[in-house]
């Protein structure tokens, strides 16, 4: 995870979670010139978050010229959802989030090199993160909390950023 800049604009604790999830999972395409990739992503109602994680996949610096590359599926609004994916086949690197297994269109399934499940994060995933990130070390039970959801349906980790993970020890670098 060490290829992009922990002060990455606009990246806070859940993007990259995100980040280190899509990566894991693709790890496999890194060094291929071209791909089309199906990820299927655990919390849909996330997808933005996970859309602007694979962005900074394709391309680290964020440029322009690759907004077109990563799309999440909407099997709702089937029609010109797949019209549009299929355009975006051209391009070498291709991402396409998906709800589900099922969500994936049978025509898509083979026009994808893959379809890929990136896996819920971890408690082991989010300590790694907290550290790299923020340089800060969380216990097991911290970082369990962080993805721990409330009873009122609200998250964590997006609470746990904005106070700056108050109680995690910092490390000196």
């Amino acid at each position: 995870m060490k290829n992009i800049s922990r002060d990455q604009d606009g990246f806070s604790l859940p993007e990259f979670l995100a980040y280190a999830s899509i990566s894991g999972a693709m790890r496999p395409f890194t060094r291929a010139n071209r791909y089309s990739i199906g990820i299927v992503v655990p919390d849909w109602d996330r997808r933005v978050t996970y859309i602007r994680a694979a962005l900074v996949v394709l391309d680290r610096e964020l440029d322009f010229r690759f907004r077109d590359q990563v799309r999440a599926f909407d099997d709702e609004k089937s029609e010109p959802s797949l019209e549009a994916v299929m355009d975006m086949m051209q391009n070498k690197k291709t991402i396409i989030l998906f709800k589900s297994e099922d969500a994936v269109p049978p025509d898509l399934r083979y026009a994808l090199d893959a379809v890929v499940q990136v896996p819920p994060p971890s408690s082991r995933l989010v300590r790694g993160v907290v550290q790299w990130a923020y340089g800060i070390s969380v216990s097991q039970q911290q970082a369990a909390t962080l993805l721990d959801p409330r009873e009122d349906g609200e998250d964590r980790v997006c609470e746990a950023t904005a106070e700056g993970l108050q109680g995690g020890v910092r490390n000196p670098s």
